[in-house]
């Protein structure tokens, strides 16, 4: 059997690779050493399996390099050279192969630029503002964009120093319409909570029982009833049913004297599982967090894993007061307007307006018309006196 040597190739970019091949001295003694065996110097011969400075090089099998000195005087070196270009084109077709869509999926995953048809769009709404804002008496838009969303939704206006508003908030900025009062927002949400039947569901999980009473807080006091986006009304009742476990939780607003010893309200949870549990706690989040560690510690084995994945920062959601339906409801109660610090979904917004008259329309631009040759009298009278 044939002896064999390590041979160290030399590659184009000074890197070199470690192939085997027959030894031609008789009767397996070593043959003289070729010159391109020898290392560079300062080069170390790459270890097997070791990317070299050419990626994707396929070394030459011993039946290749022979068959290439035999064919044409090519040397080992001119045959590794070829077998380099040809390895890199097929590593850069096997990468574009991979690619979603092939070769033109880079040119395909470039951003797209908006579409002249949104351009459009957003000029024409800029055109309408402009055009509202000069019939309400209101300064020339000079600077201000219109910008649209990918979605299709209504467009947003921004102002020369980067603010963004909606169009009626635009106007409203402008000083151009009314923004709704503390007691219009009281009034609109007292109407709306007339028209509303008791008890009401907000979604599957959450049902409002009783709105309750409000405990009127006119300051200068901090308040204990009421937040600045939260009404807190005594007698507030609420069900929330656990989609997981279908397990009902009744959620209950007490006066927390009774209970806690405190002038704050007491929020109440009553656990209807087969070991009834009642928590009190002076917040809507502690008292479901109490909850959760309950349900987890003595809870069977669905309500253990569905407490688990429970979100304790939005277990106080679950009571069911920071709804906005919820709050549009609790702000039409009597006293709601003196909650001084409360602020009402509706207040500061812009005010509903009615739709400008035709007479607030600004003049549209005369179109210019070119001079025309008078008809003679026969060809007005087939036309009609019109021209055609």
């Amino acid at each position: 059997m044939p002896a064999t040597e390590d041979v160290v190739v030399v590659s184009p970019g000074g890197a070199g690779k470690r192939i085997q091949r027959e030894n031609s001295g008789a009767g397996g003694s070593p043959a003289v050493q070729s010159p391109i065996s020898k290392k560079v110097k300062g080069q170390e011969p790459a270890e097997a399996g070791t990317p070299t400075e050419s990626a994707g090089v396929s070394t030459p099998s011993e039946a290749t390099t022979s068959k290439n000195l035999k064919k044409g005087g090519k040397s080992i070196f001119e045959a590794l050279t070829d077998a380099s270009s040809n390895g890199k084109a097929a590593t850069a077709g096997s990468t574009a192969s991979k690619a979603p869509g092939g070769g033109k999926a880079a040119a395909n995953s470039a951003p797209a630029k908006p579409a002249a048809a949104t351009n459009k769009a957003a000029n024409a709404a800029m055109a309408d503002l402009k055009k509202e804002v000069a019939a309400l008496g209101g300064p020339d838009l000079k600077k201000w964009k219109a910008v649209l969303d990918d979605k299709g939704g209504a467009a947003k206006y921004t102002s020369p120093t980067g603010v963004t508003f909606a169009k009626e908030a635009a106007l409203l900025h402008l000083g151009l319409i009314a923004a709704v009062t503390r007691s219009e927002a009281a009034a609109n949400a007292s109407a709306y909570r007339n028209r509303t039947k008791i008890p009401f569901k907000i979604d599957k999980q959450m049902t409002v029982m009783d709105l309750g009473s409000l405990m009127v807080e006119k300051g200068p006091s901090a308040p204990t009833f009421h937040e600045e986006h939260a009404l807190m009304p005594i007698g507030f009742k609420s069900e929330y049913k656990d989609p997981a476990t279908g397990v009902v939780y009744e959620n209950e607003i007490i006066d927390g004297m009774d209970v806690l010893g405190k002038d704050v309200p007491g929020f109440q949870v009553v656990m209807c599982t087969a070991t009834t549990h009642t928590v009190v706690k002076e917040t809507a989040a502690e008292a479901w967090q109490a909850v959760k560690a309950l349900q987890e510690e003595e809870g069977t084995e669905p309500e253990v894993a569905a407490a688990k994945v429970w979100k304790a920062r939005n277990l106080g959601n679950n009571f069911g007061i920071h709804y906005r339906e919820v709050r549009k409801r609790l702000e039409g109660l009597p006293g709601a307007v003196d909650c001084f610090m409360y602020k009402f979904l509706e207040e500061g917004a812009p005010a509903p307006r009615a739709a400008l008259p035709p007479s607030a329309e600004p003049p549209a631009k005369k179109a210019k018309v070119s001079p025309q040759q008078p008809k003679a009298p026969a060809e007005e009278d087939a036309a009609g006196g019109e021209e055609r």
